[in-house]
């Protein structure tokens, strides 16, 4: 059995510790549409939620298979602070592992919090929606959240924390994106976007940005040259984990399910033909990429083009694949 499972592994594992949030954003439903790229989602669930032990079991088989990364992900995950406490700690009993979580960072405004993060080495992706109370109250229905996360921002600049800032641009933030570097110069800034698929939220200003691959374009090499061509840069040694404990390759990959942990472990998974073929669902395989010269040093979301184009082969968000810009929409 051991030498069995050194032929498998797994290299990243999302942990859903949630699907509810202390926010209710505009965007955001307790449905299964997807419009983004990796971040919060109040997905729908239709089983009751895993409970400690079970995260537990879970981690002890991604362990076994080598994993160190370890994202956990919501909803909002500080939503249930003692239970994600527990989960993170239950992790850090093994060295070198490598946490993240996802949070829009307005439950992070305490100090016991902030010291949690510090002493277990989390990094934290912080999603932003704006850079003032206005467009916060438009967007969630709530005031005062950008002073509250502003505040946060700064107790992790000050306390040596890794962190990264996702500003989410959407129709209500649009004119926001060019002073936003500015006001958080101390910080590692990302952008990304609502994307047009079955919304109105999406940014009509930004829309040749969604298109474009060139922003997302990796310095070609030898051994991303060998993972391009023979696997899928995301499902590639990577698994899901959701909160009522169903697996996907990715977790916003919803429509692509390969069981649940209350039957299958991650290993069982692994194994199977279907998440092997997910696996391998390289640069050759994908609509328009196979012909493409820069498809070695080019990533995308195969979740964000199946649900624009129906097929996990698609591509939709492509500029190259645009006779000219008077076809975005």
């Amino acid at each position: 059995m051991n030498k069995v499972l050194k032929r498998i592994s797994l290299d990243n594992l999302f942990i859903e510790l949630t699907n509810e949030c202390n926010l209710n954003c505009e965007f955001c439903n307790y449905d299964n549409v997807l419009y983004r790229k990796t971040g919060c989602k109040r997905w729908e669930s239709k089983l009751s939620p895993l409970r400690e032990n079970e995260w537990e079991k879970i981690i002890d088989e991604a362990i076994k298979l080598n994993c160190n990364n370890f994202i956990i992900i919501g909803g909002e995950p500080f939503f249930y602070y003692d239970k994600l406490k527990k989960i993170v700690k239950y992790i850090n009993k093994n060295e070198n592992k490598k946490i993240t979580i996802f949070t829009n960072g307005v439950l992070l405004n305490n100090d016991e919090i902030i010291k949690f993060i510090r002493k277990n080495n989390i990094n934290i992706c912080l999603q932003l929606l704006s850079d003032n109370n206005f467009t916060y109250e438009k967007i969630c229905k709530v005031k005062g959240i950008f002073d509250v996360v502003y505040s946060v921002i700064n107790k992790l600049i000050e306390n040596n924390i890794s962190h990264n800032i996702l500003f989410l641009v959407n129709k209500f933030n649009e004119n926001e994106v060019e002073r936003i570097s500015c006001t958080f110069k101390k910080s590692n800034i990302k952008f990304e976007y609502i994307y047009p698929i079955k919304n109105d939220f999406y940014s009509h200003k930004y829309i040749k940005q969604m298109y474009d691959k060139s922003k997302n374009f990796i310095k070609p090499s030898l051994p991303l040259f060998e993972k391009l061509s023979n696997y899928n840069c995301c499902y590639k040694n990577t698994l899901a984990v959701s909160c009522d404990g169903s697996i996907y390759p990715c977790i916003m990959s919803r429509k692509l399910y390969l069981g649940n942990v209350k039957d299958l472990s991650l290993y069982e998974v692994l194994s199977t033909d279907q998440a092997q073929e997910y696996a391998k669902l390289c640069k050759e395989k994908i609509d328009g990429c196979s012909s493409c010269n820069r498809k070695y040093g080019c990533l995308d979301c195969r979740a964000l083009e199946m649900s624009a184009t129906g097929s996990i082969l698609g591509m939709e968000f492509c500029s190259f694949l645009k006779e000219s810009t008077d076809e975005l929409l």
